[in-house]
């Protein structure tokens, strides 16, 4: 562990895995391998970063140094949508929803859902739709609307729909108003997995609908929120966001918090983590780092890792872990284990 050289850090926090060829900080969350290392420390792009790393010259002294990667950096938030652009939010969930109860049954995107396990009652609740790619247009014309909102938040660029050929999942406000979306590819070489809309302000997504004075559970993939929901529990999905900011300040202000991180790849040491002064301070991350250490585990994984990052963040709330072998929670739904392990997580919250 040393320091990290993306932002002021006052502690040791910024591990570097050579087995794996990559770092992270558990301070501002900076993350990659040498690669992104080098572009932040230059201040350059993939290719100058690749070009510096064969042997290139250095960047002139006029470069600023010591920048934390693009995916780690604070970005300006896009300005908040206005009344037409809520429309045409609005109207491209209602075109999406009414498109996937059109598909027949055994419809690739009809037959994704019912794999993850999102039933018809969910896919209503949260007006989930598909984007054929065709759609939108004619209900443009049909109501006179113009294109140009719809584009501005991402949902058209030029004639195209940005989420073609995707399952479309929108994050919406108690009162039904759609502030942003997500869309899923089925699988198959397709990437990205997931996109959301570039014109808009990525939120934490369910945050704007759930109960705050009510136990609210804190996971990374929109289909655990989903699948958390579906049994009664109050969700939200980080799906990669940053938690810094507003949505920290958002998050902080709910008192009674899960996390519950994912089982993927090894990624930090325990035994260094225990040693920083950022978990020392959490009484809650540390116990969970100890226990996670006696039961003989040696190193956090991906989500584990990701999970620490947030509660270190927010300064409060639990972190609850998954069965060993399970993936992330919507893999309990679907081996039809959700109902035994959210009664182990009642009686857990009772303790």
């Amino acid at each position: 562990m040393g320091l990290c050289p993306f932002h002021e850090d006052k502690s040791p926090s910024f591990a570097v895995y050579p087995e794996s060829g990559r770092w992270v900080c558990f301070g501002c969350g900076a993350r990659g391998d040498v690669i992104d290392f080098i572009a932040g420390m230059h201040n350059v792009g993939f290719d100058e970063a690749c070009r510096i790393l064969a042997g290139g010259n250095l960047p002139s002294a006029k470069s600023p140094v010591s920048t934390p990667p693009a995916a780690a950096r604070p970005v300006e938030r896009p300005p908040e949508p206005d009344a037409a652009e809520y429309r045409a939010l609005g109207e491209a969930v209602r075109v999406y929803h009414a498109r996937l109860w059109s598909l027949p049954p055994d419809h690739p995107a009809r037959r994704y859902l019912e794999q993850r396990k999102i039933d018809p009652d969910t896919i209503r609740r949260f007006a989930i739709g598909w984007c054929s790619g065709r759609d939108l247009s004619p209900a443009m014309e049909l109501l006179r609307l113009s294109p140009s909102p719809f584009t501005t938040v991402g949902l058209l660029r030029g004639r195209r729909e940005f989420m073609r050929g995707r399952i479309v999942i929108p994050d919406r406000t108690p009162d039904g108003t759609v502030t942003h979306m997500v869309g899923r590819s089925l699988g198959g070489d397709r990437e990205p997995r997931y996109l959301s809309l570039p014109g808009l302000s990525r939120p934490l997504y369910g945050l704007a609908r759930v109960q705050r004075q009510k136990p609210v559970a804190v996971v990374e993939g929109i289909f655990c929120m989903l699948s958390l929901e579906r049994h009664g529990v109050q969700a939200v999905a980080v799906m990669g966001t940053a938690l810094w900011g507003k949505r920290a300040a958002e998050l902080k202000a709910v008192p009674d918090l899960y996390f519950i991180p994912q089982n993927d790849d090894p990624e930090a040491d325990i035994g260094s983590l225990l040693n920083t002064s950022e978990v020392r301070r959490n009484k809650a991350a540390a116990r969970w780092l100890e226990k996670l250490a006696a039961g003989g585990q040696v190193h956090l994984t991906r989500g584990q890792a990701a999970t620490l990052r947030w509660i270190l963040e927010i300064g409060h709330g639990r972190i609850i872990d998954l069965p060993p072998g399970v993936k992330d929670v919507n893999d309990l739904d679907q081996t039809g284990e959700m109902e035994a392990w959210l009664d182990e997580w009642a009686k857990w919250r009772e303790r």
